[in-house]
């Protein structure tokens, strides 16, 4: 007789069972997709925070420093403000798409910081500053040095002038608009050259002391046309040579924003003249504002400290004297302010269904779209009224809208001390 073994009953998972762990699986998986999503949110936000304020950090410093050396070699008052004719093998220029490669040269203000103010989109900033250890070494300059001219001819010893040294020429009174010769711009005029080479006197047989302004053909001559000197001044009276040191080291720096990277365009920096260099990337805008000394008469006393009576964002009448742009006005700027408006590298996600982003909400609790940033917002000294701008972050050709990126504001005020140091 056969006998069968009963088969014993296999445990397992019921149907209830299963449905239950599945929910709680879909539930985990929420709350560690939530937890993914939140993170990702915290890290953008973090990280672009970071990023703008060091961006701005680094932008604002750089200008600030170049802000603080203005205006070394040029508070003479035969130079500030002059109309310089200007010539530079290597390209440089205050104006973009301007080469100063030029016949004839072209135009350069001797200003220590000149400002082309453009509204709510960003400016364009230009620092100047000489590198002569005298900061203004002159000597009288004879009227033979006519337009062409290769050597200036000087009636005193050119002491601290050396080969390679850029010179500006200006006559020793202020001419009146129209009085240089073409091509020169109207109004206050000089020039720029570089030394090539020094003569001096062999007596009895020569006396003169020759300053060679010759284009060899290298970098060590680049500020000098082919052709000689650029233009000569009007009427007889002698001009002065002035020294801003060796050419290597003339710090022209042209400062603007394009595609959000700040660029610099040096003349002492190889290949970064005629074209600009990226120096910061994540810049939206930079602005500035000129600082003016208003006190008149006998209570601007520049020798005893000069101070801020107002700010404007352009060349205002700040000596009274009804002429906008005059050397008195040039003599009063006292500081400069800068604003760096950067953003964040990374940028939020769009709403859902459409391309802005709502970071902000109003004060009922709405989620709002951001404004875009206000600089020179507070009154900075307290006393002195402010201007403030609404600027313009948006980046042409970037796909993603202006709202979806974080922003930071970076300030500061520079003294531009030279100015006060008049010789």
């Amino acid at each position: 007789m056969k006998t069968f073994k009963t088969r014993q009953r296999q445990p397992g998972f019921s149907l209830i069972e299963l449905m239950i762990s599945v929910v709680i699986g879909v539930l985990a998986m929420m709350f560690v997709m939530r937890t993914t999503i939140d993170f990702e949110s915290a890290r953008r936000s973090s990280i672009g925070g970071s990023d703008s304020m060091q961006n701005g950090v680094v932008a604002l410093f750089s200008m600030e420093n170049d802000a603080a050396q203005s205006g070394w070699g040029l508070n003479d008052g035969l130079l500030l403000g002059c109309n310089a004719r200007f010539f530079d093998s290597q390209g440089y220029s205050q104006t973009p798409g301007i080469n100063s490669n030029t016949g004839g040269g072209i135009a350069l203000q001797l200003l220590p910081v000149s400002v082309v103010f453009n509204g709510v989109n960003p400016d364009v900033i230009s620092f100047m500053s000489g590198t002569s250890d005298s900061g203004t070494g002159s000597a009288g300059l004879s009227v033979t040095a006519n337009q062409g001219a290769t050597a200036l001819t000087i009636d005193q010893p050119p002491f601290g002038f050396k080969f390679r040294d850029v010179v500006v020429i200006a006559p020793t009174t202020r001419p009146p608009a129209g009085a240089c010769v073409v091509p020169y711009p109207a109004g206050s005029c000089c020039t720029i050259a570089q030394v090539s080479s020094i003569k001096l006197p062999n007596p009895p047989i020569d006396t003169t002391n020759v300053l060679n302004i010759v284009n060899d053909g290298t970098t060590s001559t680049r500020f000098n046309q082919g052709g000689g000197l650029i233009a000569a001044f009007a009427g007889t009276s002698l001009s002065k040579v002035f020294n801003l040191g060796d050419g290597n080291s003339l710090l022209f720096h042209t400062w603007d924003v394009n595609n959000g990277v700040l660029r610099l365009r040096a003349t002492e920096l190889a290949g970064a003249s005629a074209a600009p260099a990226s120096a910061v990337t994540g810049i939206v805008s930079i602005k500035a504002l000129y600082g003016f000394d208003t006190r008149l008469g006998a209570a601007f006393t520049p020798d005893l400290g000069m101070r801020i009576g107002r700010w404007s964002a352009g060349m205002l009448d700040a000596d009274g004297d009804g002429v906008v742009g005059s050397l008195g006005d040039y003599q009063r700027m006292t500081a400069l302010r800068l604003a760096v408006v950067a953003r964040s590298s990374e940028s939020e996600k769009p709403d859902a269904g459409g391309t802005t982003c709502k970071l902000s909400l109003d004060a009922a609790g709405s989620p709002v779209l951001t404004v875009q940033p206000t600089v020179f917002a507070s009154q900075e000294p307290a006393a002195i009224a402010t201007v403030p701008i609404q600027v313009n972050v948006a980046v042409a050709g970037d796909p993603v809208d202006w709202t979806c990126y974080r922003y930071r504001v970076s300030e500061t005020i520079v003294p531009l001390r030279n100015l006060g140091w008049k010789p």
